[in-house]
């Protein structure tokens, strides 16, 4: 994770938006993006974890991803791998995910992915 990544989260932390719970997952997940993937530019996807996990705590609901960007991303060759990574680290998640809020965790990683 970059230092500024970590200065955002930090803020995030600080003003009570994520809990030591939350940030010790989204450490995990970067952790476990460098090891297997190497360094990335993961922050955007990090920071939407964080809002993820925020909302999910407060049980607000996410749009739902549009059915025809869903069917690109479910389409994309590293979809599999993307969703391999998510459940690898999702049993480690503080709260859970509702299927929209999954989609768009996925949708970012297979981003992440696509950069290589």
């Amino acid at each position: 994770m970059s230092d500024e990544t970590a200065k955002k989260l930090q803020i995030l932390y600080d003003v009570g938006k994520l809990s030591d719970e939350d940030l010790a997952f989204i450490r995990l997940v970067d952790q476990y993006l460098v090891r297997t993937l190497g360094e990335r530019d993961s922050e955007m996807f990090l920071i939407h974890l964080s809002v993820a996990l925020e909302r999910s705590h407060k049980r607000e609901p996410v749009d739902a991803l549009p059915d025809n960007l869903w069917a690109e991303v479910t389409a994309d060759p590293e979809y599999q791998k993307a969703l391999n990574i998510w459940e690898h680290v999702a049993s480690s998640r503080p709260v859970d995910f509702s299927d929209f809020e999954t989609r768009y965790i996925i949708m970012h990683l297979v981003n992440i992915l696509r950069r290589g």
